[in-house]
């Protein structure tokens, strides 16, 4: 797959992309917090014979540029609104992980004539989290931040060794050739998202278009309650993928690309 490099002054600073081009319907991919763009490719793959595919690095990440503070859901959802602009791009499909899925519920609630649909890989606190869940969350985010420092010190073979030690069933050493490479450039102050991304869920009722959730494997239980949250946007739609965690295209890809291509072809 051939991609085109494109380094993007919008909201302050510069936004490193790549993209596949051609005359196709604009795909936008959004990767989760710590990642970079290219940690999206082989989603990228799987998508650029039918969309031009944009990998967007965030703020903080890859290669784009990394201020000193300004990491909340309205930053990045700017600057993915920034891309569009410059790039012209009409209609376009926005996915994003994680961060990127609240990335994406943000731009979707903010900006609701502009996408044709949005598609969500397990995005976080759809249920509103308990206090404990708020303290082990800050613990986290601590904890998170002086790992990346720390990272920082490592050599591109220490991380690569991490990555193979991370369990993901169909990763090919491609992508954990660019995770590894994505924890050497990414900056321990994009964790600040994480102090407002409980949020997500104020966005729900404004979004416009269809939206597919593609959600972690849980309990029966956890399920239900995910269904109730999913449920408060007019046109969206949960799977729980089985066997998968927190990246669930990495633990399951073979059922996670089988529902996005049932959701994308129901938009045509």
């Amino acid at each position: 797959m051939q991609t085109t490099s494109h380094f993007i002054t919008t909201n302050n600073l510069t936004i490193h992309i790549e993209r596949t081009g051609g005359e196709k319907q604009p795909f936008i991919l959004c990767h989760g917090i710590a990642d970079n763009g290219r940690c999206m490719l082989r989603l990228a793959e799987h998508l650029a014979p039918n969309y031009d595919v944009i990998l967007v690095d965030a703020r903080g990440h890859g290669q784009s540029e990394a201020p000193a503070s300004g990491y909340s859901a309205d930053h990045h959802a700017d600057d993915v609104a920034g891309i569009i602009r410059n790039l012209g791009l009409e209609q376009p499909i926005l996915y994003g992980h994680s961060m990127g899925a609240r990335t994406a519920v943000r731009f979707a609630a903010k900006y609701p004539e502009v996408l044709t649909a949005a598609i969500l890989e397990d995005p976080v606190y759809i249920v509103p989290p308990t206090e404990e869940e708020f303290a082990q969350r800050d613990i986290w985010l601590a904890e998170m931040k002086i790992m990346v420092k720390q990272g920082h010190s490592l050599s591109l073979d220490q991380h690569l060794e991490n990555a193979r030690q991370q369990g993901h069933p169909d990763w090919r050493e491609v992508d954990q050739i660019e995770w590894a490479k994505s924890k050497l450039q990414v900056q321990p102050q994009v964790f600040d998202i994480g102090k407002t991304m409980h949020l997500i869920r104020d966005d729900f009722p404004k979004i416009q278009c269809p939206v597919l959730i593609l959600k972690a494997d849980d309990s029966p239980e956890i399920q239900a309650t995910n269904q109730t949250a999913a449920a408060s946007i007019p046109y969206g739609k949960i799977i729980h993928v089985p066997g998968a965690g927190h990246n669930v295209r990495r633990d399951n890809w073979a059922v996670t690309v089988k529902h996005l291509d049932e959701f994308l072809g129901q938009l045509k």
